[in-house]
């Protein structure tokens, strides 16, 4: 099982929405490298799409995800196993 090492998350963000837009990343693909559904991502966040969008590019800009052309998966530095 895997889960989200928290340490470098927290060292490169401030914001609780983007801990919980990378849980559920975690939660839908694993560390895939796979197309997020952002309108899924958006209604159970309880966010509009674009912020998704928004979110995913502060996501990559911190280094957590990596961004590949549309599909997108979390960092191997950000997960760590249980």
């Amino acid at each position: 099982m895997q889960v989200i090492n928290l340490k470098p998350v927290y060292e490169r963000l401030s914001k609780d929405r983007l801990v919980l837009l990378l849980k559920h990343i975690l939660k839908v693909q694993g560390t895939e490298l796979k197309r997020l559904n952002y309108p899924a991502a958006a209604k159970e966040l309880g966010v509009e799409r674009a912020q998704i969008a928004r979110d995913c590019r502060a996501l990559e800009k911190a280094k957590l995800i990596i961004i590949e052309g549309d599909k997108l998966r979390i960092a191997p530095d950000v997960v760590r196993s249980e």
